[in-house]
């Protein structure tokens, strides 16, 4: 999926737009790449059909919660127009996303989250946690934000030893 959402921010005319609003959030191509950013499709079923072209399982998709069945049998992507942010366990594995609006006339919530599920535990993630380890150890501190985007800001003011919590409290998984 997030090989997906990267092409798809990188060579659609969508994701044109979306590369433009990043820019102006001091979003460059390098913090592109390092965090993985990446853009999801407005188009209701792009992700599950390039899915299936790798012949993923139906019931893995919607295990993940990338994708969503309704009563006809039609199949949804869960994340569509949102500017996607991957979600890495502690070793460095995507486990889930977190996608952001970012057109103006989009009324949905700010961002939603991929849903629980058997590997992704919101309150078990720390956004950035396996990438800041390094940073950590050498500064021997860590900053806690509430969000991704601060850690994003935070490196591109060279920053490095930076988690968020994705705007929930500290738990003691954290």
């Amino acid at each position: 999926s997030q090989a997906f959402y990267k092409f798809y921010l990188e060579n659609s005319e969508e994701g044109q737009i979306a590369l433009r609003y990043l820019e102006k959030r001091g979003i460059n191509k390098e913090i592109i790449d390092f965090f993985g950013i990446g853009l999801a499709p407005k188009e209701k079923d792009y992700l599950h059909q390039a899915l299936e072209q790798k012949e993923f399982n139906i019931i893995d998709q919607l295990e993940s919660g990338m994708v969503r069945k309704f009563n006809n049998n039609e199949f949804i992507d869960f994340f569509r127009g949102r500017i996607m942010f991957p979600l890495h366990d502690s070793n460095n594995r995507v486990v889930g996303f977190s996608g952001r609006i970012y057109l103006p006339d989009d009324k949905g919530p700010k961002y939603i989250n991929s849903n629980e599920n058997l590997i992704f535990h919101k309150s078990d993630v720390l956004y950035n946690y396996s990438r800041s380890n390094e940073a950590v150890r050498k500064e021997q501190c860590v900053f806690v934000f509430e969000g991704f985007m601060d850690v994003i800001a935070a490196y591109r003011a060279n920053i490095k030893n930076c988690v968020a919590t994705m705007g929930t409290a500290l738990t003691k998984q954290h």
